[in-house]
């Protein structure tokens, strides 16, 4: 799944998650491909969070594909890197 917006806030958040809601009942694998995201805030991250344990109750791979150096530190920086594998 690519996301096509530079920012995932909080206004974005709901949008996504349906889209994320979609992808949980439809595949046994998702990837998310951050590659044009340049700002990431908390309560993304936190979806991203509720999604990963999600897929782990359901037995499907979630990966993340092409973050960036800012965005890789603020999930760094919230302590859930090494939760979400990137």
């Amino acid at each position: 799944m690519k996301i096509e917006t530079e920012k995932i806030g909080i206004y974005e958040v709901e949008n996504l998650k349906k889209s994320l809601l979609q992808e949980l009942e439809n595949s046994n694998s998702i990837n998310i491909d951050l590659e044009k995201v340049k700002k990431i805030e908390l309560s993304a991250i936190q979806l991203f969070v509720s999604l990963k344990k999600s897929c782990d109750e359901k037995g499907i791979v979630l990966t993340f594909s092409k973050i960036n150096e800012d965005i890789h530190k603020n999930i760094e920086m919230s302590g859930c890197d090494s939760f979400l594998g990137v």
